[in-house]
């Protein structure tokens, strides 16, 4: 179960960390700026304090801890291979420096970019990796503490329990040492050369003959209830430690304990992402979608223009759509369809090529001859940008759906793809387009949402292009 914050170890190190790099950061801008040429230690501590260095800094460091922390740079930060440690730093201070090249291009400091570059790039991973390899190669010749754990239950939850201790058996200098297992004689943890101390009913004879520091329940729920509730009475009775991952209830990872006021709460996720992620998403979304507009604003305009000169009717096709947790927006597209077209669908019902609620027809009669072409291209979907950048959608997601999809979906299931904000592009996207069945779109959709990270998002993103530039599946 996941804590808001992690564990006090890596909030010291990602603290001690954050505020190594402003020092560093703040120290090398100033360098640079006022010195061109290399000074001596104390003459970079007799240099002025200047507040755009500070809020520089402040900004770089920032920027850097959220993409470290979202290419996973905190996870069992001590004990990492430096192989593995390495490649994470590496990729955070790339993302780092590529972010800070758009804000120079914005707020325009009087740094020269390739300045800010080698600073940001250079300066962060240098820093971060001495960190982090002086802890990985010191925290082995520090003696560690040893925690005897006993593994309540045999089967495939307490086998999960007893491969993460071997395999990450060290936690802020304390090694776990799984001394054996009490439950049902022949289950997974036997067979896997974890010795059977006992039957769970004789855990309180175990506990007192045997040294043990903590019990660690892996039990399902469902099917051993009584046995966690007796097993937890017994620790407390004894005075034992006992702890149990979440998913003794249900998937681990879409779980959190948050805290609202005073009171904690456990929060199930519909959607496995953490706050800092949605906020990396954001900006991501944001930088993007303002690029784009600022470039395609003159691509927009000659859009514009042709629909105006083709005929009667406004140029945007405006239609509420549902957004993230059904929340109705208002989504822009270039018109592709005669005036009516909307009062015009019921009558071509009957003609609808499409499996499931949703509408789609190969020869539409409604699409006019400039629609055809910019529904082929895509282009008709370019004004979704200001969505994009107004925060109803994402540029990566599932397709938003109009009210009258929404109201034929007879499964309850369907919804989960309201969990998300919208896209512009999605899995479907990329993988047939309208080619596709609806069951299969939906998996897809439902796909991206379990296995959603930024390197997805990029990944969709780079793949959107030739499948546009094809125009296979568009309708």
């Amino acid at each position: 179960m996941k804590y808001k914050g992690e564990s006090a170890g890596v909030r010291l190190h990602q603290a001690f960390e954050a505020v190594l790099l402003l020092v560093v950061i703040f120290g090398a801008l100033s360098w640079i700026n006022a010195n061109p040429r290399p000074v001596s230690f104390e003459q970079l501590l007799q240099m002025n304090l200047q507040l755009g260095h500070v809020l520089i800094a402040v900004i770089s460091a920032s920027i850097w801890h959220w993409f470290l922390k979202a290419v996973g740079g905190y996870k069992t930060v001590q004990y990492r291979s430096i192989p593995r440690t390495a490649a994470t730093v590496i990729i955070a201070g790339a993302l780092s420096a590529a972010s800070l090249l758009l804000f120079l291009a914005i707020a325009d400091p009087p740094l020269a970019h390739y300045k800010w570059i080698s600073t940001v790039f250079g300066i962060t991973v240098i820093t971060c990796l001495l960190v982090r390899v002086t802890a990985a190669l010191t925290s082995g010749a520090a003696p560690l503490s040893e925690k005897r754990v006993l593994i309540a239950g045999t089967g495939p939850a307490a086998r999960r329990l007893l491969d993460h201790f071997r395999n990450e058996p060290i936690e802020a200098g304390v090694i776990h040492t799984v001394v054996g297992c009490v439950g049902s004689v022949g289950g997974d943890l036997t067979e896997h050369g974890c010795r059977l101390l006992g039957r769970a009913t004789e855990l309180e004879a175990i506990l007192m003959s045997e040294v043990i520091d903590a019990v660690y329940i892996g039990l399902s729920a469902r099917e051993s209830f009584k046995e966690i509730e007796e097993t937890l009475a017994t620790c407390e009775r004894m005075g034992i430690e006992c702890r149990f991952p979440p998913d003794v209830f249900c998937d681990a990872t879409k779980m959190a304990i948050e805290w609202h006021g005073t009171k904690p709460f456990v929060a199930r996720r519909a959607v496995n992402i953490e706050a800092h992620q949605l906020l990396l998403k954001r900006i991501v979304d944001v930088v993007i979608s303002a690029a784009a507009i600022a470039g395609l604003l003159p691509v927009m305009a000659a859009i514009a223009l042709a629909i105006r000169l083709s005929g009667k009717g406004p140029v945007l096709f405006v239609q509420e759509r549902f957004g993230l947790h059904k929340r109705v927006f208002r989504m822009l597209k270039f018109r592709t369809m005669v005036v009516d077209a909307e009062s015009l669908q019921d009558a071509l019902e009957k003609n609808n090529e499409a499996s499931g609620p949703v509408f789609k027809m190969k020869q539409d009669p409604r699409v006019t001859p400039l629609g055809r072409f910019l529904r082929k291209t895509s282009l008709d979907e370019l004004p979704q940008l200001f969505n994009v950048l107004l925060g109803d959608m994402s540029l990566v997601g599932p397709r938003p759906l109009p009210r009258r999809d929404v109201s034929r979906f007879e499964d309850s299931w369907l919804m989960r793809r309201f969990s998300v904000k919208p896209g512009l592009t999605c899995l479907w996207q990329v993988n047939g387009r309208s080619n596709t069945s609806f069951d299969h779109w939906i998996a897809q959709d439902l796909e991206y949402i379990d296995r959603w990270s930024l390197r997805l998002d990029l990944e969709i993103l780079v793949r959107t292009v030739p499948a546009v530039v094809r125009g296979s599946g568009a309708m």
